[in-house]
């Protein structure tokens, strides 16, 4: 049997290039959407790193909330104080304390500026630490003791999460092993 290519006539071989031409485009477009799909999350996710190293931060300046209370300032200072400290290493964090600082010491009730704080940032893990202090400032129970328990609770919950990143890259990994690495094993 002779090649099809050999058997048909020049304008046909045109169209039949220019078919598998706008094919393979098209296959091309989809994967490359499918890749910008995957990357549009992944840079909405690094549109949001600040909120990440917020939360990476949140755990040693919760503690270091903890040491200021513990050494005598009350909280209005101490979130004065870690605003300050962190200003190098986490410059939203530090603004957002300091904002929460200023409106406590402009006459805001504390309850009321520690709530707007966790609105603001709308971090999830901000929001519970403001309403541990809430609690805490509430009851008159020791706001050292209920930072530092909650600091303990928030490093295990990061360790849980990196477990399950952890556990959700082999089922990543599967898809670019089979397309890509196997077949160039499997050739040479």
């Amino acid at each position: 049997m002779q090649n099809l290519v050999t058997i048909l006539p020049a304008y046909k071989k045109i169209v039949m290039y220019t078919a598998i031409g706008v094919i393979g485009f098209v296959i091309f477009l989809i994967l490359l959407s499918t890749i910008m799909d995957v990357l549009g999350s992944t840079l909405n996710k690094d549109l949001l790193i600040s909120t990440r190293m917020t939360v990476l931060n949140l755990i040693g300046n919760f503690l270091l909330l903890v040491v200021c209370v513990e050494a005598g300032l009350g909280l209005d200072a101490a979130l004065q104080k870690v605003s300050g400290e962190i200003h190098i290493g986490s410059q939203e964090l530090s603004q957002e304390l300091q904002m929460t600082a200023a409106s406590i010491r402009l006459g805001q009730s504390r309850e009321t500026a520690l709530h707007d704080l966790g609105e603001r940032t709308g971090v999830p893990d901000l929001k519970s630490f403001v309403a541990v202090l809430i609690q805490a400032d509430r009851f008159g129970t020791s706001l050292a003791q209920a930072l530092r328990v909650h600091a303990d609770d928030m490093r295990t919950r990061r360790r849980q999460r990196a477990e399950e990143l952890a556990a959700k890259t082999t089922v990543k990994l599967i898809f670019p092993l089979v397309l890509f690495i196997f077949p160039a094993i499997f050739v040479v």
